[in-house]
């Protein structure tokens, strides 16, 4: 479900989010394409037991705490290169570089979905970066596909 308008909780300035399986969105609004397929992701995330299966307390104590330090943090999964060498990693056999739900955080995993989707069709026909978007593809099918 879309609602505009907001919960009413919403910070200031008010921004995007998913709650319960609803994406909410400031008034007077009209969101991109690539800011849904970033909050259908948390939706996904809510729906796939992300939050409350195994470890689901702590990754949300973990985004609360790491919110009040660094809300800019939460978002940045690293440079074309670390995201290169973070599959690397996983393909060699690394545990924790292969299993998104310890290499990133929530947002991480949106922001690499929706720049994925960003990115889709530059990294159709053009030969620009082929390793970005190789490590972009793995880690967008890992958190979608699981």
């Amino acid at each position: 479900m879309l609602i505009y308008g907001g919960t009413g909780l919403d910070p200031s300035p008010p921004l995007a989010h998913e709650a319960d399986n609803t994406i909410y969105v400031p008034k007077f609004t009209c969101p991109s394409t690539s800011l849904l397929v970033h909050e259908i992701v948390h939706v996904w995330q809510e729906q796939s037991g992300y939050w409350n299966g195994v470890g689901g307390a702590r990754r949300a104590f973990d985004l609360y705490r790491n919110q009040r330090r660094c809300l800019e943090c939460l978002y940045d999964y690293g440079d074309y290169g670390a995201l290169q060498s973070k599959m690397e990693l996983a393909l060699a056999g690394n545990q924790d570089a292969a299993d998104v739900a310890i290499a990133f955080g929530s947002e991480q995993m949106a922001e690499i979905v929706e720049d994925y989707y960003a990115e889709w069709e530059v990294c159709q026909y053009s030969s620009l970066a082929p390793w970005y978007c190789e490590a972009l593809a793995f880690y967008s099918n890992q958190i979608i596909i699981g």
